[in-house]
């Protein structure tokens, strides 16, 4: 940092974790017995649909911040355990190295407690902001739709009600 002022903010900033902990688990959620936290690595625009699922179920996040140093272990780990709140990460060059995440990646820190709704808000929001390709991508991938979680409605989301809107002004 250029100043030790500048480095002591930051430092006020970053969350630890304050107990000891001697290992770490990673698997498959479905299999994991005590997980605090989930951990997604995914390219920007999937960290958006997260957010967005967040945010149907709990509004805006209170507490999102990153600094592009201690990713895994501050941003996405210790910071998401401290606030209770989802937290982003736009990755440190060690999480980088050993994920081998690409340089248009990021992560998301998700509390396991909120984790389901979340899933369940992205999937209520797949009609809102995803356009037909995209839904027909989504519906293809799934042998009932059911499995989705929530009715998806082709030719119907924001970006089209406001072309409408547009349109009908023009008139």
């Amino acid at each position: 940092y250029e100043s030790r002022p500048v480095a002591r903010q930051v430092m006020r900033h970053m969350c630890y974790s304050t107990t000891e902990n001697y290992g770490l688990e990673i698997g498959p959620l479905d299999e994991m017995e005590q997980a605090d936290v989930v951990i997604i690595v995914a390219e920007a625009e999937q960290c958006m649909r997260i957010l967005q699922g967040y945010a149907r179920k709990f509004g805006a996040p209170q507490s999102l911040s990153c600094y592009g140093n201690q990713a895994m272990c501050s941003d996405l780990t210790a910071k998401v355990l401290y606030s209770n709140d989802i937290n982003i990460s736009l990755m440190c060059r060690g999480a980088r190295l050993h994920t081998a995440c690409g340089s248009g990646e990021m992560g998301v820190g998700i509390p396991v407690g909120k984790f389901a709704d979340v899933v369940d808000g992205v999937a209520k929001t797949i009609t809102a902001v995803s356009d037909n390709q995209v839904k027909q991508g989504i519906l293809d991938r799934f042998e009932d739709p059911v499995d989705i979680g929530a009715e998806i409605e082709m030719d119907k989301s924001y970006v089209n009600a406001l072309r409408n809107y547009d349109a009908r002004l023009k008139k």
